[in-house]
This record gives C-alpha cells, sequence and structure tokens, in this order.
C-alpha cells in the first residue's frame, strides 16, 4: 500500500470532501461524530448539508466511489455510535494525516 495520495488528489476534492477533511484535520486525529461535523460543515462554509445521519457518510462514499474502499477506510477511518443505529464518528486516518494537514490545516 502506497502511503501517498493520489495524484491530483487535492483537485479532485468536492467542495464538502474538502470541508469534511478540514473539519477532520481541526479534530486533531479524534473521532468527530457525523452529526458535529455536518453543523461545522454547515457553520463554517455555508454548504447546504442535510441534517441526516447518512450524509456525511455521504460525503466519505465519494472517496470509496472514486478509488477504494481500503483508500477511503484509510483516509476517513469510521465508527458506530453505541446506542445510536446509523450514527457514525468519523476521524482523518494515519495513514495520509501529514500530507492532508500540510495542505489544508
Amino acid at each position: 500500500m502506497s502511503n501517498s495520495l493520489p495524484p491530483n488528489f487535492f483537485e479532485s476534492l468536492t467542495q464538502k470532501q474538502e470541508a469534511l477533511l478540514t473539519v477532520l484535520v481541526d479534530s486533531n486525529t479524534e473521532y468527530t461524530s457525523g452529526e458535529k461535523i455536518r453543523e461545522q460543515t454547515r457553520n463554517e462554509y455555508e454548504f447546504d448539508v442535510p441534517d441526516h445521519p447518512g450524509a456525511t457518510a455521504g460525503v466519505v462514499a465519494g472517496f470509496t466511489n472514486r478509488y477504494s474502499k481500503q483508500f477511503s477506510v484509510n483516509l476517513v477511518p469510521a465508527r458506530g455510535v453505541e446506542g445510536k443505529k446509523g450514527h457514525y464518528e468519523f476521524k482523518l486516518g494515519e495513514t495520509y494525516t501529514d500530507e492532508i494537514r500540510d495542505r489544508l490545516g
């Protein structure tokens, strides 16, 4: 597995993907709830983001569609929130943290 982001990765980001990664950079590799990510994306970037648990996962799914499932898991690992079906927390994966922080941090 390469420890480098794909060529043109940053140029290929959607605005919502860039906002997601920036929010995760700011959270310093700690897991952050999808709810908090959506709130920050609305407040700081003024994007129209649905208040639905699947909205953040949908942005992450864009990485899977463009690259691969394994890339997406390494880039933005997710875990379910105990006791809240369909709710997830996300963080910036360690594999690409430095590259992303250098560019978006």
